[in-house]
């Protein structure tokens, strides 16, 4: 009977790392550019059309916004405390946890959405890497960074 419990536990580990169900995954936005996501996000389809991609820059703290008529806006951000990131991917049995850029204007216009109290933060983690500019600075909800708000736009790497 205990080589039989025994073989139970180790499959369920196996099965547990094999599937990456850790108690706490981290993931953070990693830098570089991310192009807009059609279709996907709940901002005017104007906006969505004309941004041409976001720069993460980890060193400098920026995010560079670049529209399609040559424009770019350049915001400056602060990574949120690991303590207060959110939880509830639907993946990792809703224990990954994303990270949350707190970009530091606090209105932000592109062409016909304004995001009140904007931020930037990783979304669910599927591949590629998607990361979302959102207002309202929470984030909350297991399906996605675009849950339950006004502006908001996917971006993927």
């Amino acid at each position: 009977m205990r080589i039989k419990s025994i073989a139970v536990v180790m499959t369920v580990l196996t099965g547990c790392v094999l599937a990456s169900c850790v108690r706490d995954r981290w993931v953070e936005i990693k830098p570089g550019e991310y192009a807009a996501v059609r279709g996907i996000g709940t901002a005017s389809e104007a906006a969505i059309q004309g941004i041409q991609k976001v720069e993460i820059d980890r060193d400098k703290y920026t995010a560079t916004f670049s529209l399609v008529d040559g424009s770019q806006i350049v915001t400056s951000f602060v990574p949120r405390e690991r303590a207060v990131w959110p939880n509830g991917c639907p993946s990792n049995i809703n224990s990954t946890r994303m990270e949350v850029l707190d970009i530091q204007e606090s209105t932000l216009t592109i062409e016909s959405a304004t995001f009140s109290n904007p931020i930037l933060v990783r979304n669910c983690p599927p591949d590629p890497m998607y990361i979302a500019l959102r207002e309202d600075g929470r984030i909350g909800g297991s399906w996605g960074a675009c849950t339950e708000v006004s502006e908001c736009i996917i971006f993927g790497r």
